[in-house]
């Protein structure tokens, strides 16, 4: 092969290396941008849903949220404190819920459960984010 043609092949090949770079890049910073606003969307949607769900009998405390891409929404693990201790799984703008489970806080089964029903609500949350909500 001739010099020229390798140094015109070597030109081009980082020409298209650096265009290919520079795209893949600009999608990354376009998805992490999409993926941070989801996350602040999700953390105000649901300090609105603790505030909707609290009163004088109890209230509700969202621990963890996240954008599920299944279900085009935030998803949340919540507790609301009252006499009973609800443990669920929520999505937190169509407030369906993926599992709920609830126990006596003044009779002390909360002592006996609290930690059970907190893995089991683990568990059900990770199957809740990735289920697309259509049954």
């Amino acid at each position: 092969m001739e010099p020229g043609r390798v140094a015109l092949a070597a030109a081009a090949g980082l020409i298209i290396g650096g265009a290919v770079t520079f795209a893949y890049l600009s999608l990354q910073q376009r998805e992490g941008k999409a993926a941070f606003e989801q996350k602040i969307r999700c953390d105000q949607i649901a300090k609105q849903y603790e505030r909707d769900n609290s009163d004088q009998a109890g209230s509700a405390e969202v621990d963890e949220v996240v954008f599920s891409r299944a279900r085009n929404s935030c998803v949340g693990k919540v507790i609301v404190s009252g006499n009973f201790q609800e443990y669920a799984v929520v999505d937190l703008l169509s407030r369906e819920h993926g599992w709920s489970e609830m126990c006596n806080f003044q009779s002390g089964e909360y002592a006996k459960r609290g930690d059970e029903l907190l893995k089991e609500r683990d568990a059900h949350f990770k199957e809740f984010v990735s289920s697309s909500g259509t049954h």
